[in-house]
């Protein structure tokens, strides 16, 4: 867990919306509409209480950052 925070804020699937629905949510289908993309976590700029996995804000389709990324991962089907 170390490794992944303070890198790179995390480009996600999801569509920014500034409020969240605050219930617990299972396996959630990421948001399609609007205009922003959601970004999460803390990248090498930013300051200490901003690295963390639920810090989140919304950036441009179009914003070109070294600060900012995306994360793969591989499945396994069981």
């Amino acid at each position: 867990l170390h490794d992944v925070h303070g890198n790179v804020r995390e480009w996600t699937l999801e569509m920014y919306n500034g409020r969240l629905e605050g219930k617990p949510l299972v396996d959630p289908k990421p948001r399609a509409d609007g205009s922003r993309v959601t970004v999460r976590g803390g990248g090498w700029e930013d300051l200490a209480p901003r690295v963390r996995s639920a810090a989140r804000e919304q950036v441009s389709p179009e914003t070109v950052s070294n600060a900012l990324g995306f994360r793969g991962v591989l499945a396994l089907e069981l």
